[in-house]
């Protein structure tokens, strides 16, 4: 059996590189401030909010309204679908699921440390990666030949996010709380 994408293993492996570097390189050029408390802005919080109900609605989505639109619209539910495709909407019901949690919480704190701004950046230069290949790349990738028309609209709202993230993530004031740390693992021990 050939692979199921007709961009091939090597091609669909190596689109997982874009985000991959995004936020090593991220983390890379942070490594001395990531463990520093930083303030959750109001533009910050919202985003993470947008995002976070966006996330929530998607559970639902692909555990158990795959069928309907606008989910129906991206492709068809197969007649007799099997293990396979059952494992894939409960385990995307699960990712949204953590991401969800994972980004309320943090707009729900009043500072966090630096490095937990790279979870909504992992997951939106992810987001952005599929953006590509399913609206840009897909001669190339899909299956079908045909773009995710659904996800141009995704693309623009995650887009968006980036923005509000990224800039954050370069900007954000320091919380009082964070003197002391000058870096991951590293505190001021002359206190």
């Amino acid at each position: 059996m050939s692979f199921w994408n007709p961009a091939g293993r090597v091609a669909c492996a190596a689109t997982v590189l874009l985000p991959t570097s995004v936020v090593l390189g991220l983390a890379y050029n942070s490594r001395d401030s990531l463990g520093s408390m930083v303030l959750v802005t109001r533009p910050q919080r919202i985003a993470l909010m947008i995002h976070a109900l966006y996330f929530v609605y998607c559970v639902f989505a692909f555990e158990a309204l795959i069928d309907i639109d606008p989910m129906s619209t991206t492709g068809t539910v197969p007649d007799q679908p099997d293990n396979l495709f059952w494992q894939m909407t409960c385990l995307s019901g699960e990712v949204f699921f953590v991401a969800a949690t994972a980004l309320a919480l943090i707009a729900t704190q009043p500072a966090v440390p630096r490095w937990s701004l790279l979870v909504p950046i992992a997951q939106v230069s992810y987001n952005l990666k599929n953006s590509l290949i399913w609206c840009v790349l897909y001669p190339q990738f899909s299956p079908v030949g045909q773009p995710i028309e659904l996800m141009k609209t995704d693309a623009v709202c995650i887009a968006l996010l980036t923005i509000v993230y990224l800039h954050h993530f370069f900007t954000a004031p320091t919380s009082a709380s964070s003197a002391g740390t000058t870096g991951v693992g590293k505190h001021d021990k002359s206190k």
